[in-house]
């Protein structure tokens, strides 16, 4: 299918339900594959109860060349998810590369993953997302915390931002060391 081109849109919220009492769902696969938007700049998401868009998200970024995406969030609610989501999140981080800001709602985040966001001064070519300021983790389903203080470590002067929910399954010492690190939340 033909794609339309929306060179004004900057900014994008996807609120997608399937609500089960609904007669019909919104597919966000549709919403992606039916438009492009080069001069996006931020993009918020949330779906609950559907099917996994990952797919269609990244390939959405893709076709719109979205090296502008700076702002990005993604909350999901109740997946019927049938592939590791967080192997689709380094490909969307991947196809945006300027992002600065990443808020990860409800989402694994893996050590894979937070490898790839960490910081490496001596390959460029492995930074994923370089220019990130502020990273928002909320309720994540999968957590390793030494890879993720590796991470914040090597990120030091360029991340302005850190939130981390919910701190309970964080021991006391864990959070002195990230509010050792400087970063302000």
């Amino acid at each position: 299918p033909v794609r339309k081109q929306l060179p004004n849109l900057r900014k994008l919220d996807i609120d997608c339900r399937d609500d089960q009492d609904a007669a019909e769902h919104t597919d966000p696969r549709a919403i992606f594959d039916s438009f492009i938007a080069p001069n996006l700049k931020e993009l918020n998401l949330a779906f609950y109860n559907i099917s996994e868009p990952w797919d269609a998200l990244r390939n959405f970024i893709v076709a719109s060349n979205s090296t502008r995406l700076v702002d990005l969030l993604v909350e999901k609610r109740n997946w019927h998810a049938t592939t590791s989501p967080e192997i689709y999140i380094l490909d969307i981080l991947r196809a945006a590369p300027m992002l600065e800001a990443l808020y990860l709602d409800q989402l694994a985040v893996d050590k894979d993953t937070l490898r790839a966001l960490t910081y490496d001064q001596n390959d460029p070519a492995a930074r994923v997302i370089p220019r990130l300021k502020i990273l928002d983790i909320d309720k994540p389903e999968q957590f390793d915390l030494d890879t993720f203080i590796a991470m914040v470590r090597s990120r030091l002067g360029v991340l302005d931002e850190l939130w981390l929910y919910p701190c309970n399954d964080i021991s006391r010492d864990v959070i002195n060391e990230i509010e050792l690190l400087g970063i302000p939340k």
